[in-house]
């Protein structure tokens, strides 16, 4: 099993509009096509006035070199299932890959946390993302964990980018 700690920060009115960046569906197919996912199917959504609660299949462009297509049957997909603890401002994300008839998993907390003043009326938004992944397959699973976190690093990259320009294009700064 590896671990894996990722912080990016936003300037952003409030923590809320960091979800409403997450949540807006227009910009979910953006940012999906952003990190090559083609498809992203909604299985089943319950919502609180606390917890909202969603579990996705969901197929990336990337399919797995041809050495582990005896590891999946079919396209590679995977189910996401997220919990949204809204008061907390986290997520739990549980991911389970098509591959390894369940030896691969994924579990992430995501957490948004306020640092503060920003310049001209909004504030300093941090988001860290961190958890694990397991492959347990002897030999390659550690290798095959540092190539998921790697990928991993260079999508919350992206996916930052795009949602900071979401923001600045979507929630107008005061003057």
């Amino acid at each position: 099993m590896q671990t894996f700690h990722f912080v990016h920060e936003f300037q952003a009115p409030a923590m809320s509009t960091i979800f409403d960046a997450y949540f807006d569906p227009a910009f979910a197919l953006v940012q999906d096509q952003e990190v090559e996912i083609t498809e992203r199917k909604v299985i089943e959504e319950t919502a609180s006035a606390t917890e909202y609660y969603r579990l996705c299949r969901v197929v990336p462009k990337r399919q797995l070199p041809a050495i582990f297509k005896p590891l999946v049957a079919g396209e590679l997909h995977y189910t996401e299932a997220l919990r949204w603890f809204k008061n907390e401002h986290r997520m739990k994300l549980e991911i389970r890959p098509s591959l390894l008839k369940g030896r691969a998993s994924f579990n992430v907390d995501y957490k948004l946390f306020d640092d503060g003043a920003a310049p001209r009326g909004w504030r300093r938004i941090r988001r860290v993302y961190e958890g694990n992944v397991a492959i347990d397959v002897p030999l390659l699973g550690g290798r095959i964990e540092k190539g998921v976190i790697a990928d991993m690093e260079g999508s919350l990259r992206t996916t930052a980018q795009s949602t900071q320009a979401w923001i600045d294009a979507n929630r107008p700064r005061p003057d």
